[in-house]
């Protein structure tokens, strides 16, 4: 990709259960339909299991980062799980954007989760309903990809 490239933007995140149980859903770009984000991040969810079914040889540290899950034409579905397989998905404007600031995404992103799944009052399982939570990754959709 060129510089003169438009820089990508984080349109929507997610979070899935080991059990594929959507425990977070945000639509962060006005004017995407959710419905269809929603079906992008459920379709994406096999794409897990096929990278997960792929033997590591033994003794080499599993990478959490997945990267491309999937491609579409205006949006890219990246992926991350956890070692309990909490799914991450970030769908991406097509444009410019490096593995490594996806990467850093991804680690914010989990500590956001960490952080939720550590609160006493959250229920494991359901969905996360913390209002930090929420500002947390509207955060990243704002700050986590700065122009250049």
């Amino acid at each position: 990709m060129t510089s003169a490239e438009p820089r990508a933007r984080l349109l929507s995140a997610a979070v899935v259960s080991r059990a594929n149980r959507p425990l977070f859903l945000g639509c962060l770009a006005t004017g995407m339909d959710e419905l269809r984000l929603s079906h992008v991040v459920h379709s994406s969810l096999d794409i897990f299991d096929e990278r997960r079914a792929v033997p590591t040889p033994p003794g080499t540290p599993v990478d959490p980062y997945l990267g491309l899950l999937q491609p579409a034409v205006d949006f890219r579905v990246y992926g991350y799980m956890t070692s309990s397989e909490t799914k991450m998905i970030l769908v991406m404007s097509d444009g410019d954007i490096k593995e490594p600031e996806l990467r850093q995404l991804f680690r914010r992103l989990h500590a956001l989760v960490v952080d939720a799944f550590s609160n006493p009052f959250y229920v494991a399982g359901n969905m996360i309903a913390s209002k930090k939570f929420d500002a947390g990754v509207r955060q990243l959709a704002v700050a986590a990809l700065p122009e250049r």
